[in-house]
């Protein structure tokens, strides 16, 4: 595309001729909002702070203000019928792999265990799911797969090796 070299001064006059925006019109305003208000006013003199004890009362006068607002503002749960659609939803896809189909069970069932001795059981079934499953897909890999698998595994660990001799060295 050929300038006659005009092009780049006209955009310098063009981005120049652009009003510029005030900062307080700038920012998004709430007004219906009187949380959001507040928490401007509070970021805007934390900018302004002169002190760690200044800036540590704000800190605490806006994580006191975030509390309000929550406790205003509770989180909307979903409609019963839609969580329970999603859930069969979910349960039919999950049911089409029985790995994951197990592992669903497995968890439900770990939710709902009242002993630590219950707990430990499910776990171990858990790991033991884990571990056929990582077998099974071992033995799906060609030797080209393997191979490729052990150089990543070999470059992983060289790095690891780099990372913590540099964390040693900066500490």
């Amino acid at each position: 595309m050929p300038t006659n070299g005009l092009a780049i001064p006209v955009f310098i006059l063009m981005c120049l001729a652009i009003p510029a925006v005030p900062a307080a019109q700038e920012r998004e305003t709430r007004p219906e909002d009187p949380f959001f208000t507040r928490q401007t006013e509070l970021r805007d003199r934390l900018k302004s702070a002169s002190g760690d004890a200044e800036s540590r009362a704000i800190h605490e006068q806006l994580r006191k203000l975030s509390e309000e607002r929550r406790a205003a503002n509770p989180p909307k749960e979903p409609r019963p019928a839609e969580t329970d659609a999603h859930q069969r939803r979910m349960e039919r896809e999950i049911r089409k792999d029985p790995y994951h189909w197990e592992m669903s069970q497995l968890q439900q069932a770990m939710g709902s265990a009242r002993s630590e001795e219950e707990r430990e059981s499910l776990r171990k079934r858990m790991a033991d799911l884990r571990a056929k499953r990582a077998a099974a897909q071992e033995a799906e890999l060609t030797p080209q797969q393997k191979a490729e698998r052990a150089d990543r595994e070999r470059k992983m660990a060289l790095v690891r090796t780099e990372a913590a001799s540099l964390r040693e060295s900066l500490s």
